[in-house]
């Protein structure tokens, strides 16, 4: 597990947008969370979280991703219904 300021693995993600963003990129620091199924309560909550949020962090100078397993079908209909950024 990492904590924090560690630096991220060598992975590489492919937004919803069909953006690639590499983990480990230098740059602004990068929020990564992960949840396991779009729609569910939890994680419709610590999605909502973080989008509430967005503009403290990057008024700190880092990007929020989230990452699940659903499609990206499934994922624009989650941003969609919950107005997420």
């Amino acid at each position: 597990m990492l904590e924090e300021g560690d630096k991220a693995p060598a992975v590489e993600v492919t937004t919803t947008a069909g953006n690639d963003i590499r983990l480990d990129a230098p740059g602004a620091p990068l929020v990564v969370y992960f949840y396991p199924k779009d729609m569910t309560p939890g994680c419709t909550t610590e999605a909502i979280d973080f989008s509430e949020h967005l503009a403290e962090f990057e008024a700190e100078g880092a990007r929020v991703i989230g990452v699940s397993r659903d499609s990206n079908e499934r994922h624009e209909k989650f941003i969609a219904k919950h107005d997420l950024t």
